[in-house]
């Protein structure tokens, strides 16, 4: 098994809380935090607090002493609106109406029925010239969201540039819940516009009690973040520059005074927000920031405010973490909400499966999250090695192993690194990619055509391998430059992870070449990423469903950087956060992909996600953690990516999903899931003839060289060998809708099909791939698909109503698939009316891959479509340029020929009558038009002069020996 090492002692002693001062000298990295000066930040005891009834939350925060120029409390109505606001309905259908508040009185309620809907109260506010930062204070409750905008309070400048702010969130709250946010106008606003707004939201908000106050900027605010944890913010105030902030904590709703015993977390003074994480459901806590100099002391504090934290607990993942350090063995752990406590670590040199009953006589009683020093204790000594995490019941919730905290803790154990040494030694692919590295490292980060954090993993990679300290050098100097440009305001969380899982590996990798100030200013910059990414509000990542690319690249990144980073300077373990990545890390594995590996946004997406959470998972076995390999390996991802990559020069890849016909795999990431399902040969042999050393353009990716460094095999022997004659029998996934065939892995002229159904849906990309096919067969690509373009008609390979090209997608269903002995065909039945929009759509179709000579594969297809209007219908595929048609009447029979080269793709279209054939604008259609509509055709590929005839007699058409009834498809046998 690859990344399972020995645990070694750490070099590093653990400390709980980080220290004073540094971050980076770039001016844009260390941007300085102010909170009030200490004179007049304890302030007095006037922080309300606020407490529904109804609610399930209670929130405090001081109120700043200033007059409201907005203090609106929906008590007057004109009409069928709150008196001096307007409605403003840019899209969709809803309604306002007036309810009862949270206590007394009434609130405005806004709904929108639709998820593109956008309808908001609005009102303009002028502003005193005086006051520049103000504080936004309402209460709301939002019930029955869905879709991907937000309902919340949106704040535009007037009089000034258009900048705005929303507050808002795209989660329901858990009863009524008070927010409170602060907002800083340039000087030249005269005022704001306020938006009380549903956008792009299915929902119902209900709004009380909204003011708009000139504030001070001394304010603590704490609600529930769009994740489910508990949101810190606090706001910069004149005078005093923190070096750090200390966030303390304690249970219940009494004041308290800020102590070592009660610190939740320190940060450094670039980071003014933050989630606690470590919370029990439905618990009162109330905080306090303190703000500290260069020199510790304290420079200031904020006002205290109590927050009740979420009903329930989302954990649905247990992990279990066994980590050396200095001060002896240390188990982290989270356990799934739904796990029976009490809960207990057993040891044993033994492993553990999760779901078996063990013995709990000795054990260590733990909490459902956190960490707990186990050296010493009956059971759980020195000498442990394993160890489980068990339920009240005894049952196995999770298992680890121990591992430790030297560096580097990624990838790059001893025997790895003299492995990669010999392999490079020696010509080949591990060499030409080595010397790929070496080039763009020595030549520069201006020159070397990517971005600094993938050049600073490569000069990291080389100082882990060589140990020169030049390469050292250079790392922490991409670093830097990286660090610089990362963009905590993103407009996108996946901006920030991008170069954030790059940097986690260029830390661990460089770390014995890097000064402690080197390190030190390291550890600052992460401590603001993690802070970043504990708020990341995005849809994509906060709505149940975790099939997005954008959880696996996120929640990714921020595994690899805690892991790489934890246990240095201060940084401590994270053990509760790093159970909560694992979790979502699981449930996106889980939903992203199928059993057969099928990845719902397609290839290109399945890339880029790997690039991302491959470190981060593989970081999580490095560490000893066991929850995500399951999930990990389930998805054949080896078998489809054998049977969906040409061996054209350059490779043209199978499309589904919004995935393009890229000539670039990331097949280095996936050599590590080769080795699991024991394919490493074809695997290798797929690489190195169409990006290794042995294809027409070598290319080695800064993306992912060093992990094919990493990950290459010494000999193929113990794994099955590759043959250009092994069948690669058909991937059937009834799951994704999605059917892929492939004759043998030999040369450009193997034949490769892909049938698509779209049989389930998720959030995110996805293509409007019902009846769609993808087919490349004797170096032509016959049939692509659009990938992101899905507009553009003409790049459609499918079933086409009306020339429209989006679908309702996931409505497919599968009736019959199954694969033909022997060989890579098969047959299936399908059906998705609900995509076209008609009464019936229901497709047959076979594919049979037996060698005829010049003839690869003979496909057919019955479609049948119905409605009760006329349409046009348009079967269609979309070849590569430079193909040609030509067309011959045969009776009623219609036979049509696609030639590039010497490639042809000849079919046969029965009951062609009123059928029109044409190549146009780069697709190749067959048209009909009426309330019914069916393509009967047989279509044979290969190579050659002379493409076969056909027989036609009724429903059969007889070619190469194949005798294929559209009648009844089902009943083929080759």
């Amino acid at each position: 098994m690859f990344h399972t090492r020995p645990p070694h002692p750490a070099p590093d002693a653990v400390h709980l809380r980080t220290r004073t001062g540094a971050g980076f000298t770039t001016a844009a990295v260390l941007a300085a935090a102010l909170l009030a000066p200490a004179a007049t930040a304890a302030l007095p005891a006037t922080a309300s607090t606020t407490t529904s009834t109804t609610a399930s939350t209670t929130a405090s925060a001081t109120t700043p002493s200033e007059t409201p120029v907005l203090a609106e409390g929906f008590e007057d109505w004109s009409g069928a609106l709150p008196t001096g606001w307007s409605r403003w309905n840019a899209a969709g259908t809803g309604s306002v109406a007036q309810v009862e508040g949270p206590t007394t009185g009434s609130a405005v309620r806004v709904v929108t029925d639709t998820t593109t809907s956008r309808l908001a109260l609005v009102r303009d506010v002028p502003l005193p010239a005086a006051s520049r930062t103000f504080a936004l204070t309402y209460t709301s409750r939002v019930t029955a969201p869905s879709g991907t905008g937000r309902a919340g309070v949106r704040i535009n400048v007037l009089g000034a540039n258009n900048e705005s702010w929303f507050f808002g969130r795209s989660t329901a709250t858990d009863g009524w819940q008070t927010t409170t946010e602060v907002f800083t106008v340039p000087a030249s606003a005269t005022g704001v516009r306020v938006h009380v707004f549903n956008d792009g939201l299915r929902a119902t908000q209900d709004v009380d009690d909204l003011t708009i106050t000139p504030s001070s900027g001394t304010l603590l605010r704490a609600e529930t973040s769009p994740a489910g944890d508990v949101a810190l913010r606090w706001t910069a105030g004149p005078g005093v520059v923190a070096a750090t902030y200390d966030v303390h904590r304690a249970a219940g709703t009494e004041p308290f005074e800020p102590a070592a015993g009660n610190l939740l977390r320190s940060v450094p003074g670039t980071v003014t927000a933050l989630a606690d994480v470590e919370w029990e459901p439905g618990t009162d806590y109330t905080y306090v920031v303190v703000a500290r100099s260069e020199d510790g002391t304290e420079a200031g504090r904020t006002n205290a405010v109590t927050r009740r934290s979420p009903a329930t607990d989302p954990t649905a993942t247990s992990y279990l973490s066994l980590t050396r350090t200095d001060g002896g063995l240390r188990a982290g752990f989270r356990a799934a909400a739904d796990a029976p406590g009490p809960l207990a670590v057993v040891s044993g040199n033994r492993p553990f499966q999760v779901g078996e009953t063990v013995s709990t006589v000795q054990s260590l009683p733990v909490g459902r999250f956190g960490g707990a020093d186990v050296a010493g204790l009956p059971g759980l000594g020195d000498e442990v090695r394993r160890a489980a995490l068990v339920d009240a019941d005894g049952t196995v919730l999770a298992t680890a192993e121990v591992a430790g905290l030297q560096h580097p803790r990624i990838g790059l154990d001893a025997d790895t690194v003299a492995k990669i040494r010999r392999q490079v030694a020696e010509p080949g692919t591990p060499q030409d990619a080595w010397r790929a590295v070496v080039r763009r490292v020595e030549g520069g980060r201006a020159a070397a055509g990517t971005t600094p954090d993938r050049w600073a993993r490569e000069a990291a990679f080389l100082y882990a391998v060589t140990g020169e300290q030049r390469y050292a050098d250079l790392a922490f100097e991409g670093f830097a430059a990286s660090a610089a440009q990362v963009p905590f305001g993103a407009k996108q969380e996946l901006d920030t992870a991008n170069p954030v899982s790059q940097l986690a590996l260029v830390y661990d990798w460089a770390y014995q070449g890097w000064s402690e100030d080197q390190r030190a200013q390291a550890v600052a910059f992460f401590e603001r990423t993690a802070a970043f990414f504990e708020l990341v509000s995005h849809p994509n990542l906060t709505l149940p469903d975790k099939a997005s690319n954008w959880v696996g690249v996120v929640r990714g990144a921020e595994l690899a950087q805690h892991l790489a980073v934890r246990g240095d300077g201060g940084y401590g373990l994270r053990e509760a956060r790093v159970g909560q990545l694992v979790d979502q890390l699981r449930q996106h594995n889980e939903a992203a992909n199928t059993a057969a590996g099928h990845y719902q946004e397609g290839l290109d997406y399945l890339d880029y996600d790997a690039m991302i959470a491959t470190s981060g998972t593989l970081a999580s076995f490095d560490a000893g953690i066991d929850a995500l390999r399951e999930s990990w390996y389930a998805p054949r991802t080896t078998d489809l990516l054998l049977r969906t990559v040409s061996l054209r020069q350059r490779p043209t890849r199978l499309q589904w999903g919004v995935g393009t016909a890229s000539p670039v795999t990331a097949y280095p990431l996936y050599l590590e899931r080769a080795a699991e399902d024991r394919l490493v040969g074809p695997l290798v042999e797929l690489f190195e003839r169409t990006a290794g050393h042995r294809s027409a353009s070598p290319w080695y990716s800064p993306g992912y060289v060093t992990q094919a460094l990493v990950d290459w095999p010494e000999q193929v022997r113990g794994y099955e060998a590759y043959s250009p004659d092994t069948v690669l029998p058909a991937l059937l996934d009834d799951d994704a809708g999605a059917y892929t065939f492939r004759n043998r892995l030999a040369d450009a002229d193997d034949t490769l099909l892909q049938l698509n159904n779209r049989n389930r849906s998720h959030l995110g990309w996805q293509g409007y791939d019902a009846f769609g096919l993808s087919l490349i067969s004797h170096d032509t690509l016959w049939a692509a698909q659009p990938g992101k373009d899905q507009a553009n008609a003409a790049k459609y390979s499918r079933v086409l109503v009306d020339g429209a090209t989006t679908q309702v997608v996931g409505q497919g269903t599968t009736s019959v698939s199954r694969a033909f002995p022997e060989q890579g065909g098969g047959f299936v039945s399908l059906a998705n009316p609900a995509a076209f929009g008609v009464d019936a759509a229901t497709r047959d179709a076979v594919v049979d891959l037996t060698d005829r000579g010049a003839t690869d594969a003979v496909l057919a297809f019955s479609d049948r479509f119905a409605d009760d209007v006329a349409h046009t219908w348009t079967w269609q595929l979309a070849p590569e340029a430079g193909t040609t048609l030509e067309t011959e009447r045969q009776g009623s029979t219609l036979q049509f020929t696609l030639r590039r080269g010497d490639a042809w793709l000849r079919g046969w279209v029965l009951d062609a009558d009123g059928v029109t054939a044409e190549l146009s604008g780069g697709a190749f259609r067959l048209q009909r038009s009426g309330t019914e509509a069916g393509f009967d055709l047989v279509v044979a590929l290969g190579s050659g002069a002379e493409a076969p005839s056909a027989a036609v007699t009724g429903s059969a058409v007889t070619v190469e020996g194949a005798a294929l009834d559209l009648a009844d498809l089902a009943a083929y046998v080759p």
